[in-house]
């Protein structure tokens, strides 16, 4: 028989979840086929792959971005009767750099994969080149190998929890499928209060103030002897958005149905008061 040294590769990445433990990394499985043109009485060789089992082998992974390579790391293992390898990217040798020194920060990177088998001397041989789909959640590890939490988060007893302080522009993407909602926030009673804008041309929040919003209508009214009960300009939504002055000073007052105000008692008027009535909407 006469042996190409052909690898036919089939590569398996089982995971990207990264697995934190003693050593950051991620899972890596693949099934190495061997072509051999050997005689196998009944077969078709060429549709009869060979898995390369039980041979030692070097694994180089090299992972890239766009500016160039980041990290690089070697494992001498052997493969399975069966052809499969199972290493972590990660836990290798260092040829480059330190794994726990890549910063994922959500730009694409490659896992670009060479073989070695270590009974030939064809040396390092080019297998394939992936993407690594891990998605970072907000997170790294500093060359001490903790935690770190970044870009909106924060680690609290080992917690990393929500309120940290962002470090970059960050944007949160939704449609009618995926939205956004906040429940259980609480309602403003103070007419100094802001209010959140979207601008039309970023999508950025801003903030913004109610009286920039709110619109207003105001009565003047000539009060009788006596008068405490008024009728508003328009329907009751709420008091705090009616403001009361008789000759100019601000009163207090109740609404006593959805249309109708009551003045303190302290406030009663005499003939003529002038009794100004401002109400937003």
């Amino acid at each position: 028989m006469r042996f190409l040294h052909k690898i036919a590769f089939l590569l398996f990445l089982i995971t990207n979840t990264f697995v934190f433990g003693q050593t950051p990394g991620f899972n890596y499985q693949a099934l190495i086929l061997n072509n051999e043109e050997i005689q196998i009485p009944g077969t078709n060789v060429s549709e009869n792959k060979v898995p390369l089992g039980l041979e030692d082998i070097a694994l180089r992974f090299t992972i890239t971005n766009e500016a160039g390579i980041e990290y690089i790391e070697e494992h001498l293992i052997n493969t399975d009767e069966n052809g499969m390898v199972s290493v972590i990217v990660g836990e290798g040798i260092p040829i480059k750099e330190t794994f726990n020194n890549i910063y994922w920060d959500g730009k694409l990177k490659y896992l670009n994969v060479e073989l070695n088998i270590l009974n030939n001397t064809d040396g390092f041989v080019f297998l394939d080149s992936q993407k690594i789909l891990y998605i970072p959640q907000s997170e790294s590890r500093n060359g001490n190998g903790n935690i770190k939490a970044l870009n909106g988060l924060y680690m609290n007893d080992n917690s990393m929890k929500l309120g940290g302080i962002l470090i970059e522009p960050t944007t949160i993407t939704t449609n009618e499928t995926n939205t956004l909602a906040f429940i259980g926030l609480q309602e403003s009673t103070n007419t100094e209060d802001k209010i959140v804008v979207i601008d039309k041309s970023t999508g950025i929040l801003r903030q913004k103030s109610t009286s920039t919003i709110l619109q207003k209508t105001q009565v003047i009214i000539n009060a009788r002897e006596g008068q405490l009960e008024f009728t508003t300009p328009l329907n009751i939504t709420s008091i705090h958005k009616i403001e009361v002055y008789r000759n100019g000073v601000n009163i207090n007052f109740t609404a006593i149905n959805n249309s109708t105000i009551k003045l303190e008692l302290d406030a009663k008027c005499y003939q003529d008061d002038k009794i100004k009535i401002i109400q937003l909407y």
